[in-house]
């Protein structure tokens, strides 16, 4: 499955190319890209590869790294048609990239 996306975090799309974008699966990484800058349409992209050992149903997990405050933000809403894995499935284009929007729900250590 593979996803062209952009990411935002706190409704401001990220022009950083050390924002990462990541997927999970029952808490295994399954996917992470940083996002890179597109000059055809002057904005930053990740192009996430999502791997599965299943053709279908998994449950996808997302999660931002926002590289200049060094958080994770957990809980990312996305445009995506399903929220679940499916093999040689490809959404978004570089004219058209799906929307990632993390808010400051956080992770962190205690």
């Amino acid at each position: 499955m593979n996803v062209i996306g952009q990411i935002a975090i706190d409704s401001l799309v990220s022009r950083n190319e050390e924002d990462l974008l990541a997927v999970f699966v029952n808490n295994e990484c399954r996917g992470v890209q940083a996002l890179q800058y597109i000059s055809a349409y002057d904005n930053y992209q990740a192009f996430l590869s999502i791997y599965s050992d299943t053709s279908v149903g998994d449950t996808l997990d997302f999660r931002i790294w926002s590289s200049q405050t060094g958080e994770i933000h957990p809980v990312v809403v996305h445009n995506l048609p399903t929220n679940t894995f499916v093999t040689n499935a490809f959404y978004g284009t570089g004219s058209s990239p799906e929307m990632f929007y993390a808010n400051n729900f956080l992770y962190g250590n205690i």
